[in-house]
């Protein structure tokens, strides 16, 4: 060991009540030979929550011809303590769709937001835009339906349920609905 090179040790523990910032560890280095120690703190991030379900878009939306209409997609759902997956038909009424379409106010911020695509590209841009508000919504339903429990076996969530309780989400959350497009269009978003 060189002249004048600290000898010590390093210990780590965490002590929430003695750091200010909750998400913090303190660590020490301990010097033996002078009965001394150096405090650190450090950034401490916990580990994200691993989500107890896998899901995975397998098709949608597509418009089921019937009277009234519906859109469904079909998820694959696999919850981390089951050996398998199932696959869940989620169907919604095209018009409970258009209602929560205007309800924020998504064709007026399409528009916005496609402003600087090229004529020619912006119809394409637009049926994938409405094709992916259908997938979110969907998406939504069927957390509700995983919310209220959900057994291993394929199902079908219908259209008659989580009606209110599916409009009062889609508002409440539209940024993140249309922040999830935006990334998956893959656009630059102008004045959402």
């Amino acid at each position: 060991m060189e002249q004048g090179e600290a000898r010590g040790s390093w210990s780590l523990c965490q002590a929430k009540e003695s750091v200010q910032d909750e998400t913090a560890l303190l660590g020490f280095w301990v010097f033996p030979d002078c009965h001394d120690t150096m405090a650190l703190v450090m950034p401490f991030n916990p580990l994200p929550q691993v989500p107890a379900f896998r899901i995975t878009l397998f098709y949608g939306p597509e418009v089921v011809e019937a009277v009234p209409k519906v859109v469904q997609c079909v998820f694959n759902v696999k919850k981390r303590s089951w050996k398998g997956g199932v696959q869940i038909v989620v169907a919604l009424l095209e018009s409970q769709v258009i209602h929560l379409s205007h309800s924020i106010h998504f064709e007026e911020w399409v528009k916005t937001v496609l402003s600087g695509v090229s004529e020619g590209e912006r119809p394409d841009y637009i049926q994938r835009a409405y094709d992916l508000l259908g997938q979110q919504i969907c998406a939504m339903k069927l957390q509700l339906a995983i919310q209220n429990g959900m057994a291993q076996e394929n199902a079908c969530v219908g259209t008659e349920r989580f009606v209110e309780e599916l409009n009062e989400v889609v508002l409440k959350d539209a940024n993140k609905v249309k922040n999830n497009i935006v990334t998956e269009m893959d656009v630059q978003a102008w004045d959402m």
